[in-house]
């Protein structure tokens, strides 16, 4: 019986339907993966879903640490972080461990720059100011376009100055909004 509602469940499964089923308690393993596949698909529509912000920071950074998470710039993964922590009862306490798996350096520098100007409390804002230095410094180390590699396969099309190939040239590279944060 159990395996049936598995297979219905998967059959139907949309980001929407995920982040309600990483929500329960039960063992479905397979399922439960599943549903990460499925956020970490289409991540950017799922991280402004209600339920998003009732993923566990375990869950959350299980499917921010994925290289093939489904993004069109790094940003969106701050957005979203950001985010989860306004909604989540246990957000503050993990922001600074969520933080851990933002690709800095491939953030604009513009954004860069905005971040470095955030103010947080306590050692999430230690940690977020850290990891923004470190990315300007190496900004600064590294003035070579072709040098930095993102870590994350969905950034290569987006700029070239994130190591992008020259054939998707002229895309235009968005800032975040800087009153999410």
């Amino acid at each position: 019986l159990a395996g049936a509602i598995e297979a219905g469940i998967r059959a139907s499964l949309d980001g929407r339907v995920a982040l309600q089923v990483l929500q329960e308690e039960h063992g479905l393993h397979s399922l439960r993966v599943a549903c990460e596949d499925k956020v970490a698909e289409d991540f950017e529509t799922c991280s402004q879903h209600p339920d998003f912000g009732k993923l566990g920071a375990s869950q959350l950074a299980r499917i921010l640490r994925r290289e093939d998470l489904a993004i069109s710039r790094e940003e969106e993964v701050v957005n979203a972080i950001f985010t989860w922590n306004k909604v989540s009862k246990d957000g503050h306490a993990f922001l600074g461990v969520l933080l851990q798996h933002v690709h800095f350096q491939s953030l604009s520098f513009e954004n860069l720059l905005r971040l470095g100007r955030t103010t947080l409390s306590g050692r999430s804002g230690d940690d977020l100011h850290r990891e923004v230095e470190d990315a300007l410094t190496f900004r600064k180390r590294t003035q070579s376009p072709g040098t930095f590699q993102s870590k994350r396969r969905c950034l290569q099309h987006w700029s070239p100055f994130l190591g992008a190939s020259t054939e998707a040239s002229g895309r235009e590279v968005l800032p975040f909004p800087c009153e999410s944060l």
